[in-house]
């Protein structure tokens, strides 16, 4: 008698914590958004740092097109093992600068007439979710997770 009682707490709890501990949004926590605040993917943003000329860029992966999966993958569900192998894909790529642009692209078509971009100077992966703060009225970005390059 006891039993559905019990069992629906326990799923209430885990997804809870899903949610709250496991950078899941409510949906994917699977408390299909009845425990949770809204967080859904489109609201999220996933790309990598390059640094460059003593500056950090941030590279977002929806602008790329080979990496549009990736995107949705990751910020569906930004689990470390997912940064890492898109980390590690972002690495074994070749990245140019344009400088007449200013702006970093994936060599593609095999111009090499730009500033290739060493491995080295990508420095990790984020996952953000855009939030609105209601006490200061601005729209911030929460990391969600990161992985950093070190033993990349």
């Amino acid at each position: 008698v006891l039993l559905v009682p019990l069992l629906m707490l326990f799923f209430f709890v885990r997804n809870v914590v899903y949610e709250k501990k496991h950078q899941m949004d409510s949906w994917m926590g699977g408390g299909m958004r009845m425990f949770g605040e809204i967080d859904c993917f489109e609201f999220r943003i996933a790309g990598f740092n390059i640094q460059h000329n003593d500056k950090t860029y941030f590279m977002n992966f929806s602008t790329i097109p080979e990496f549009k999966d990736d995107a949705i993958n990751l910020k569906i569900l930004p689990k470390n093992d997912r940064l890492e192998k898109v980390l590690h894909k972002v690495k074994h790529q070749t990245w140019y600068y344009d400088e007449t642009a200013g702006a970093f692209y994936l060599n593609t078509k095999n111009k090499t007439t730009d500033f290739a971009i060493p491995s080295s100077a990508i420095t990790g992966i984020m996952v953000y979710r855009v939030d609105f703060e209601n006490e200061t009225n601005k729209v911030q970005l929460k990391l969600l997770n990161e992985i950093t390059a070190n033993g990349h």
